[in-house]
């Protein structure tokens, strides 16, 4: 048994492209190519459903590698966009972590508390806002 999901689908379809070509034709004896050259006869190959088969097998397996090929490739497309957009939202989380660091010092300076430096807010009043802000996306964040 082979095992379809390590198929190399370059030389599944380098082996349809080197079949005759054009699209092929059943009569309902005899397979013919496109150039009129009989392929497979149905008395020696097999019954009706397997000739069909082949004839549509000719110009349909081809398409349907080059779409798998293509969906290959837009998969890797996405997962490339799919890391950096996660390198992003992770850089983003760290800003929002440093911003609320800021705005707790701040509120620490103005009340009275421990803080280090010139505070960065209009207010402990407007400090608080982001720290409830940036408490509620880190919280939205970590139930997505």
């Amino acid at each position: 048994m082979i095992d379809d999901s390590k198929r190399d689908l370059h030389a599944d379809l380098a082996i349809c492209n080197a079949a005759a070509a054009g699209e092929w034709e059943y009569d309902g004896k005899t397979v013919w190519s496109a150039d009129g050259l009989g392929i497979l006869q149905r008395d020696v190959f097999g019954g009706r459903d397997d000739m069909t088969f082949v004839t549509e097998a000719r110009t349909g397996w081809p398409h349907a590698i080059e779409r798998a090929l293509e969906a290959e490739q837009e998969v890797e497309s996405l997962r490339t966009r799919l890391l950096t957009a996660e390198a992003e939202v992770e850089r983003m989380r760290e800003v929002l972590v440093m911003i609320r660091s800021h705005a707790w010092n701040d509120v620490n300076l103005r009340e009275g508390g421990v803080g280090v430096g010139t505070p960065k807010f209009q207010s402990p009043w407007v400090a608080r806002q982001y720290i409830r802000s940036i408490d509620w996306a880190l919280k939205e964040e970590a139930t997505a």
